[in-house]
C-alpha cells in the first residue's frame, strides 16, 4: 500500500529541507525563503558530505551528512556573528511569510486533487521504471548504499568515466536507508516529494520574483504548477531522467536568487553571503544535473543583461551629474564634440562607456562587474556545456511558428494543452509586452527556455541547434520541461492582469455611480452630509480588512474549481494513464517482467555473496547488482569495453573450447550466467550492440550447469574456467 512509504517520503522532506534551512536560517535569509530555498542548498551538503567522508576514507552516511551540515553552519554562524559586517547584514526576504502562507493554502488544494495521479502513474510502490536510463541510476543508489562511497567521482566510474552528477543518487540511497525501504519504494518517495513538494515550492519563489501576484493569483499557483504538459507531466511516461527530475525541481530557485540579485542592490552590500548563497545554490542545482544549472542561468540572463545595460547608464549619469540623474545629454555627447571623439560610432560609444564605468563609485563599478560576471559567465557556459550530440538522437518535427506558439501559450510537443492555460499564458503575454518595469520580468525570463526549446524542436540540423540545445541532448522532451520553469510564472502574471483588469473596470463603473450618486444629493443639507461622511470613512476603514477575507475565500474557491478541472480532465488524467505504461509490470515488460523479478529474488539464495554473474544488459541484466548486490559483468547497456570484454560478449558460449574467454573473467571466484527473457530493451539488435554470446545457451551446453529456472529465466554455474 502507498501508505507503506510514507516513512521515505517524511524521511526525505526532511533531507531536502533541514540542513539547507539550518545555513540559510543563519544567513539572515527570512524562514519562510529559506524553507522553499532550501533543497538546492542540502543538495550542495550532500556532496560536501561525501567529499568529507571520501577524504576521511570513511563509510558514507547521514552522519557525515550531520558533520558538513554543523560545519557549513558553524563556518556561517562566525561570519555572520563574529565580524562587523555580519552584524550588519540585512535581512533576505523575497518571498514574505504572508505570501508563503497564500502559496500553501493553493498547493495544499493542489495536493489534494493530483496526488491520486500521481500515484495512479506510479502503479504500485514496487514498481521500476521501465525505461532505459533507469538501469544505471538504480544501480548507483545501490552502489552507493553497498560501498559507502558518494562522491561525483565514484559514481562517475561506475560508467567508467571521471565524473557523474549524483545528487539524486546521494539523496535516493539516505532515503533508502534511513526509512528502511525497498529501492523501489524509496525512489516513489523521493520522486512524490520531488515533484509534488520541492518543484511547486522552488516555482513559488520564482512566481514571487517575476511577478509579485496579488492574493488570487498565489492561491492558484498551486494547482498552476502541476497542470502543464511540461513538467512534471512530460518526464514521467518517457526516460524517466531522474536528476533532470530533481534538478528542474530546483533550478527554479536559482533563477530566483540570480534574478534577484539582479534587481536588488542592495544584495551586494552583503558581497560575502550573496557569495555563499549563489555557489551553494549553484553546486547543489548542478549536482542534480548541470543541465538544470544552466537553464536557471538562461532563465535569468535576459533579466541580468538589462539590468546591466540600466545599470551603467544610470550610474553614468549619476557620475556626470552628482546633483541628480537627468536626460539631458553631456556637452559634446553625441555630436563629436567635446573629448574630439565621435560617440555616435562603436567605438566612441564604447570609449564613452568605459570612461564612465571608470567615473563610477566603487559600489557602482562593482554591481556593474557582478552583474557582466553572470552575463559573460552564462554565456561561456552556454556555449561549452554541450556533451557530445552523437548519443542525442532527438530531431525537429514541428515549425517554427509551431513551436514558438506552443512555447508562449503553454504547450509542449504537440501534446493537449488546457484552454485555461492558454488563456492565461495569452494574457501574461500580452500584459507582459505592452506593460512597463518590472511587468516585463515574466516574458523576459521566458526569452532563454523559448530560444532552446526552438532550436530542439524546429531547427533543422545546424551547428547553432546543438549550440543553443546542446547542453539539454538537443530533446525537445527536457527542452519543454525547462519551458514550463518560465510559462507558470507567465500564466500567474496573466491571471494577475486579468484580475487588475477587472478591478479597474469595476472601480470605473462604481466611480460612474457613485458621481451620478452625489449629483443626486446635491440639494442635502449640511448634517445629512457630515452623517454621510463618518459613515464613508467607517466603511473605508474597514474596507482593507473585509477584502483581504473576500479574496482568499474567493481564491480559495477558484484554487479548488481550478484544481477539481485539472484532476478530472480526460486529457491531463490520460497523461497519467499513459505514464503508467512505463511502471507497470508485466510480460512485455522492457527491463524486468515479474518471472525476472521472483529471480532476482530467489537469486541470493543459489549465489554466494563472493560470485560474479555475467548477464546481458540489454535483457535487464544490468539490474543483478542493484536488487542482489552480486557483482555484475555489465552495469549499463552502453558501458565503454575493453577489446578482451567486446571478445567475451561475442563468443561467451563457447568458454568451454575458447581458454581466451575465461582470461577475461575474474580469478578464483564463483561464476554465474543469469539467462533472462528474449525482450530487449528498445528492440536491440543484439548484432549490433554485441551480445551474441549469450544466445543459444542451454543446459546441454559444456561449461555450463543449470541451478535455477523461474519461467523463462535460467540460471547457470559456469564451470568451464
Amino acid at each position: 500500500m502507498w501508505t507503506d512509504v510514507i516513512p521515505g517520503v517524511i524521511v526525505a522532506l526532511v533531507l531536502l529541507i533541514a540542513p539547507g534551512a539550518a545555513g540559510l536560517l543563519c544567513w539572515r535569509v527570512h524562514w519562510p525563503t529559506a524553507l522553499v530555498a532550501a533543497p538546492p542548498v542540502s543538495l550542495a551538503l550532500v556532496l560536501l558530505s561525501g567529499l568529507l567522508a571520501r577524504l576521511a576514507d570513511s563509510w558514507w552516511g547521514v552522519d557525515w551528512l550531520v558533520i558538513a551540515t554543523t560545519l557549513a553552519v558553524g563556518v556561517v554562524a562566525l561570519l555572520r556573528w563574529a565580524t562587523p559586517w555580519g552584524r550588519r547584514i540585512p535581512r533576505w526576504s523575497p518571498l514574505p511569510a504572508l505570501a508563503a502562507g497564500q502559496y500553501l493554502m493553493g498547493q495544499t488544494i493542489a495536493w489534494l486533487f493530483m496526488t491520486p495521479l500521481f500515484l495512479t502513474a506510479f502503479v504500485e510502490p514496487t514498481t521500476i521504471a521501465q525505461r532505459y536510463d533507469n538501469a544505471f541510476h538504480l544501480n548507483a543508489i545501490s552502489a552507493i548504499t553497498r560501498t559507502g562511497q558518494a562522491t561525483p567521482f565514484d559514481t562517475g566510474a561506475l560508467l567508467r568515466g571521471s565524473i557523474y552528477p549524483n545528487g539524486w543518487h546521494s539523496a535516493a540511497a539516505l532515503v533508502q536507508q534511513l526509512s528502511s525501504l525497498e529501492l523501489q519504494s524509496a525512489v516513489h518517495a523521493l520522486t512524490l516529494v520531488t515533484m509534488l513538494v520541492v518543484w511547486p515550492w522552488s516555482i513559488w519563489l520564482l512566481v514571487e520574483v517575476l511577478a509579485r501576484p496579488g492574493t488570487l493569483a498565489r492561491l492558484i499557483t498551486g494547482p498552476l504548477s502541476l497542470a502543464f504538459a511540461g513538467y512534471p507531466a512530460v518526464l514521467l511516461d518517457w526516460g524517466l531522467v531522474y536528476p533532470t527530475i530533481l534538478g528542474l525541481a530546483v533550478a527554479p530557485a536559482m533563477a530566483a536568487l540570480f534574478i534577484h540579485l539582479a534587481l536588488d542592490p542592495e544584495l551586494l552590500r552583503s558581497p560575502v553571503r550573496t557569495a555563499g548563497l549563489i555557489g551553494l545554490t549553484g553546486v547543489g542545482v548542478g549536482i542534480a544535473h548541470p543541465s538544470a544549472a544552466l537553464s536557471a542561468l538562461i532563465i535569468a540572463l535576459p533579466i541580468v543583461a538589462v539590468a546591466l545595460v540600466r545599470h551603467l547608464r544610470a550610474s553614468r549619469i549619476m557620475a556626470r551629474n552628482p546633483a541628480g540623474p537627468t536626460n539631458a545629454p553631456e556637452p559634446g555627447e553625441g555630436t563629436g564634440q567635446g573629448d574630439g571623439r565621435n560617440s555616435s560610432s562603436l567605438a566612441g560609444r564604447l570609449s564613452a562607456t568605459i570612461r564612465g564605468v571608470r567615473e563610477m563609485p566603487g559600489p557602482a563599478q562593482l554591481r556593474a562587474a557582478v552583474l557582466a560576471i553572470v552575463v559573460v559567465g552564462s554565456l561561456i557556459l552556454w556555449a561549452g556545456l554541450a556533451p557530445s550530440t552523437a548519443s542525442a538522437p532527438w530531431v525537429p518535427f514541428q515549425s517554427t511558428p509551431q513551436a514558438l506558439g506552443e512555447a508562449f501559450l503553454g504547450g509542449a510537443i504537440e501534446r493537449y494543452t488546457l484552454l485555461v492555460i492558454t488563456l492565461l499564458s495569452a494574457a501574461g503575454l500580452i500584459g507582459s509586452a505592452f506593460g512597463r518595469g518590472r511587468d516585463r520580468l515574466p516574458l523576459l525570463a521566458m526569452l532563454g527556455p523559448v530560444i532552446v526549446y526552438w532550436a530542439s524542436s524546429a531547427v533543422l540540423v545546424a551547428w547553432w541547434r546543438d549550440l543553443l540545445s546542446g547542453f539539454m541532448y538537443r530533446d525537445s522532451l527536457r527542452t519543454a520541461a525547462m519551458l514550463t520553469v518560465t510559462a507558470v510564472p507567465l500564466a500567474i502574471w496573466g491571471a494577475q492582469c486579468t484580475w487588475d483588469a477587472a478591478e479597474r473596470l469595476w472601480a470605473s463603473r462604481r466611480g460612474r455611480k457613485r458621481t451620478a450618486s452625489l449629483r443626486s444629493a446635491s440639494g442635502d443639507g449640511a448634517e445629512g452630509r457630515a452623517g454621510g461622511g463618518s459613515r464613508a470613512a467607517s466603511s473605508e476603514a474597514s474596507a482593507p480588512r473585509s477584502r483581504a477575507v473576500i479574496l482568499t475565500v474567493a481564491g480559495v474557491l477558484v484554487s479548488t474549481v481550478l484544481a477539481w478541472h485539472v484532476s478530472s480532465h480526460p486529457e491531463v488524467r490520460q497523461r497519467y494513464y499513459t505514464a503508467a505504461e512505463a511502471y507497470r509490470t508485466w510480460d512485455g515488460s522492457e527491463m524486468l517482467s515479474p518471472t525476472e523479478f521472483e529471480m532476482l529474488e530467489d537469486l541470493p539464495e543459489h549465489v554466494p555473496g563472493d560470485a560474479y554473474v555475467i548477464s546481458d544488459p540489454w535483457e535487464g541484466g544490468g539490474l543483478v547488482y542493484a536488487f542482489t548486490g552480486r557483482e555484475v559483468s555489465r552495469l549499463y547497456m552502453t558501458l565503454s569495453r575493453t577489446p578482451a570484454e567486446r571478445y567475451l560478449d561475442d563468443n561467451f558460449k563457447h568458454i568451454a573450447f575458447d581458454p581466451k574467454i575465461c582470461g577475461t573473467l575474474p580469478e578464483d571466484r564463483p561464476l554465474y550466467f543469469l539467462d533472462l527473457e528474449e525482450l530487449r530493451i528498445y528492440d536491440d539488435d543484439i548484432e549490433v550492440s554485441g551480445f551474441e554470446g549469450y544466445e543459444g545457451i542451454t543446459e546441454h551446453t559444456p561449461g555450463f550447469d543449470l541451478v535455477h529456472q523461474v519461467g523463462d529465466t535460467y540460471l547457470y554455474e559456469v564451470t568451464a574456467c
